[in-house]
């Protein structure tokens, strides 16, 4: 629920200074518009024009990388995007005072903006200058929602570093347990049990006890043959 709440304030944030944005393009437009076919003698008014909307162009290019930020949840764009504020205010403050020095007669209106008493640039100056307040208050929600993301960030990380960390120790105990119990299975194959030595020795001993058995009735029969004794000798 908080989250989206900061959404919605990202969402208002972008939407209150677009719509500033193009109410200062229609002012803008609509005057220069007027004042190209109006406009009579020398005049600067289309590289004042030129200025005009690249300064537009640039504020909307960073609008577009701020809801991109919002929509994205990116950190560094927003934090650009706070950055941006400041330097939005700083230059609408000057468009202003240029305006109104213009106006009261400290420059040549009709030279600068092809006309005197230019109605619409008076209107776009005076937008202005209430926008500088509203976009500071902005600024604030706008921090908001980068701290929170920042820190959300933050927290991902130190959790994707603490289950690497336990993976790894994870890792690390399988393979000391794996090695313990094959170093243990290695050490009782290499030692025989008692069982097998009794095995062993017993069919050592019936076969020694087997042969003699043999040699004995060998050389009863070979001593029967040769003294001409019974046989029942070979039993003995």
């Amino acid at each position: 629920m908080f989250v989206m709440l900061l959404f919605i304030r990202g969402i208002i944030v972008c939407a209150i200074e677009w719509t500033f944005g193009f109410i200062l393009l229609l002012l803008y437009s609509l005057h220069y518009i007027i004042a190209f076919f109006t406009s009579e003698g020398a005049t600067i008014i289309a590289f004042i024009c030129f200025i005009t909307l690249l300064q537009l162009s640039i504020f909307f290019s960073a609008k577009v990388l701020f809801v991109i930020a919002i929509l994205e949840k990116h950190a560094n764009l927003l934090k650009q995007q706070l950055i941006f504020q400041y330097i939005t205010c700083v230059f609408l403050l000057l468009n202003a005072t240029f305006t109104f020095t213009a106006d009261m007669g400290g420059y040549n209106e009709e030279y600068l903006f092809g006309r005197n008493d230019p109605f619409l640039i008076r209107i776009a100056a005076i937008i202005s200058v209430i926008f500088i307040f509203v976009e500071l208050y902005l600024r604030l929600m706008t921090k908001a929602v980068y701290t929170f993301i920042n820190e959300t960030k933050r927290f991902r990380i130190a959790l994707d570093n603490s289950r690497w960390r336990y993976r790894k120790r994870v890792y690390f105990s399988y393979c000391s347990i794996m090695q313990q119990s094959l170093s243990s299975l290695a050490k009782s194959q290499s030692i025989p049990k008692t069982e097998d030595i009794m095995n062993a020795t017993r069919k050592l001993t019936l076969s020694s006890l087997i042969s003699n058995k043999i040699d004995k009735r060998e050389v009863a029969d070979q001593m029967c043959q040769t003294t001409n004794e019974p046989k029942l000798l070979r039993r003995i």
